[in-house]
């Protein structure tokens, strides 16, 4: 009698999101991931590491960076490393 109803059950983003995604990891919660459980692993080993540290690795300050018409974005000033930006993607 109360059988709860899916409002988006039927709606197309629904289907396109099944292709993508298997059903069991659908409803999985992200920090459940063996990825999560990584970046998880690599953020405890990376917080007692000081910026002022990370600054001094040239390969690391010519490697974060980003730009976009004409925006320079630096994650040099930022606790990550290549292996961070490994994980993340």
């Amino acid at each position: 009698k109360n059988k709860k109803v899916n409002p988006f059950q039927n709606n197309r983003v629904s289907e396109i999101l099944s292709q993508i995604i298997p059903n069991g990891e659908r409803n999985q919660l992200v920090s459940a991931t063996p990825e999560w459980k990584r970046l998880q692993k690599h953020a405890d080993y990376i917080k007692g590491t000081h910026l002022k540290d990370l600054l001094k690795d040239p390969v690391r300050s010519d490697t974060l960076y980003a730009t976009h018409d004409g925006v320079y974005l630096d994650y040099t000033r930022n606790r990550i490393t290549l292996e961070t930006m490994k994980l993340l993607n």
